[in-house]
């Protein structure tokens, strides 16, 4: 799949700005300062910032990809976790508005004395929307690069030594991609809801639940994407059924979750099964990593995740250079692990191996091995 994106597209309102090829010359070649009407609900000390990105190392066409930076004061010295959401989500996943003590990994991550940065990923929230179909997982991981390496660099400050990849879903596909493309690039990986293994006759129906964004109510007034772009989001009402265990979540969580939905781009949304069935890049990745499911997630796995039969007991086989793989089965959680009632039993076990593995700050690290 190559790019298409040959035409530049206008800026739209609500902060989200549409830019092609024609735009570049005018795009900034420096990270800057972002303004969006949310405020991190976490209590963290957070800034907004656009980053620019190419969509392959050849092309020269420049986007912006909005991130927000957080840390319990000063980020300086602070390991980075850099967030990346799923599919139909954006920042707010990881920082979730309702009851932030319990849902929001940003909360958690920050309480630990760690640095995040929750990206809307190309082509969701507050980032530019280039050709939907154009956007594929090989893309997500430049895209991914490119911020670590303005991260290393110190464009947002002083320069972080240590990044920690953390995604969810389609996320976590990005993430592995990314690990697999560029080793040198994180000192650990999170990988949340997104395993090897799919689980077929879990994703067909969970499929079906998805229609054209610009079908929804939602997204018909075409300012978050064009029509007939090829974005997608779910169908109203379907989210709760399709991405979530019903007696591990609180209904105020779905209902809320129907409100803040996002789109996913065609060309993620039709390479998935490949991007996550590959053995490579995964068979690259040499950073520590840890595997997060949740035990009823019918994405995932073809049983409950914790069953040793279960697909999930072997997606250790796909990381076969990780010294150090760890996994934990999320208990009474199904697809959508940051936002059932068990989530911060998940962070917990997250924050603790972000320590043992990286450290909470540079000089806390001192080198520790696997």
């Amino acid at each position: 799949m190559r790019r298409f994106a040959s035409m530049a597209l206008a800026c739209l309102g609500l902060g989200r700005c549409l830019t092609g090829p024609a735009a570049a010359s005018t795009a900034s070649v420096t990270v800057t300062p972002a303004v969006v009407a949310d405020r991190s609900p976490s209590g963290a000390q957070c800034q907004d910032y656009w980053f620019p990105v190419t969509m392959t190392a050849e092309e020269s066409a420049t986007y912006r990809v909005f991130g927000r930076l957080c840390a319990p004061g000063s980020p300086e010295g602070r390991t980075i976790h850099l967030l990346l959401h799923g599919g139909t989500y954006n920042h707010t996943y990881w920082d979730w508005p309702l009851d932030p003590a319990r849902y929001s990994y940003v909360e958690a991550a920050t309480r630990a004395g760690f640095a995040t940065l929750a990206l809307d990923r190309l082509g969701y929230g507050h980032s530019d929307h280039p050709a939907s179909w154009t956007i594929d997982y090989d893309v997500d991981a430049w895209v991914v690069h490119q911020i670590v390496q303005d991260l290393r660099r110190g464009t947002v400050g002083r320069p972080f030594e240590r990044v920690i990849l953390v995604g969810h879903s389609v996320g976590g596909f990005t993430t592995f991609t990314a690990a697999g493309r560029y080793p040198d690039d994180a000192d650990g990986i999170i990988v949340s809801g997104a395993s090897h293994i799919l689980n077929w006759p879990g994703v067909t129906p969970a499929a079906a639940a998805f229609h054209p964004a610009e079908e929804d109510p939602k997204f018909q007034d075409g300012r978050a994407v064009p029509h007939g772009s090829g974005y997608l989001t779910t169908r109203p009402g379907r989210r709760c059924e399709a991405l979530y265990y019903g007696p591990g979540v609180d209904p105020s969580v779905c209902a809320l979750d129907e409100e803040l939905k996002d789109t996913i781009p065609f060309g993620e949304m039709s390479t998935f099964g490949y991007a996550a069935q590959r053995r490579d890049p995964s068979d690259r990745i040499v950073a520590p990593t840890l595997v997060v499911l949740g035990d009823h997630d019918q994405l995932m796995c073809d049983k409950t995740c914790s069953d040793p039969q279960s697909s999930a007991a072997r997606e250790r086989e796909y990381y076969p250079k990780v010294a150090c793989y760890e996994q934990y089965i999320e208990p009474d959680s199904g697809h959508m692990n940051n936002l059932h009632r068990s989530a911060p039993d998940w962070y917990r076990v997250a924050m603790d191996w972000a320590v043992r593995r990286a450290g909470v700050t540079t000089a806390a690290h001192r080198g520790r091995s696997c």
